[in-house]
């Protein structure tokens, strides 16, 4: 949970990067069709050597999809649209606590000491990271709607980390990612449709390139 925050967190800075080239819903469709045309050579094989067992879970393909990548990623980017870079990170890192409490509640999972200190010694490390050494800093934070968004974000990916531990039998993970970033991207293209409709505009550059290859590879 702790090495798919770092790794989340570099895809809620993209966000607020990207947050003036493109919109919220576009940027989801865009980076899902991104990332099933580039694992396609690598996943093609498998997902039809497994498409039996995915045919036998689509529902659960489906739903991972939804709550795992398509809300999770659309709220993050509404966020960065309206919240501050500092807010963003203090909300992540709590995805593990999340993920932790979740766990207790539906699984009755035991919360040890040792995962409660180390949990915490890493959370304050990113806390003095994030803050440049001045807790005080974190004190005179202005909380704004998009942070309401990134709860939400944090509690999908949360239930999507806990839901992948059940993974369906016969369906291999590369397979399934595959499945997902299909699902996804046809989840999240009506939302993009409503976008364009609505007005919203594309400024196609090379920072948006290089953000999409990025939350395409390194946060699906």
């Amino acid at each position: 949970a702790v090495a798919a925050t770092l790794i989340w967190s570099f895809n809620f800075l993209f966000g607020r990067v990207l947050s003036s080239s493109i919109e919220p819903m576009t940027l989801v469709t865009m980076r899902s069709f991104l990332a099933v045309l580039l694992f396609t050579p690598f996943a093609l094989r498998h997902f039809i050597r497994d498409w039996p067992g995915i045919r036998a879970h689509l529902p659960f393909c489906a739903l991972g999809a939804l709550i795992g990548i398509t809300i999770p990623n659309t709220s993050i980017y509404a966020a960065a649209h309206s919240s501050e870079t500092l807010n963003l990170s203090i909300i992540a890192i709590s995805t593990p606590l999340f993920v932790l409490l979740l766990a207790r509640i539906f699984f009755g999972e035991p919360l040890s000491r040792t995962r409660a200190l180390g949990l915490a010694v890493i959370i304050g490390g990113i806390l003095m990271l994030i803050s440049r050494g001045d807790l005080s800093a974190l004190l005179g934070l202005n909380f704004q709607k998009g942070d309401l968004f990134m709860f939400g974000n944090v509690f999908g990916f949360a239930t999507y980390t806990l839901m992948m531990r059940k993974t369906p039998a016969g369906v291999g993970s590369l397979s399934l990612m595959y499945v997902l970033l299909i699902f996804a991207a046809l989840f999240a293209a009506p939302g993009a449709a409503w976008e364009h409709f609505n007005g919203a505009q594309v400024h196609f550059s090379w920072k948006l390139a290089g953000g999409l290859l990025y939350v395409a590879l390194g946060a699906s």
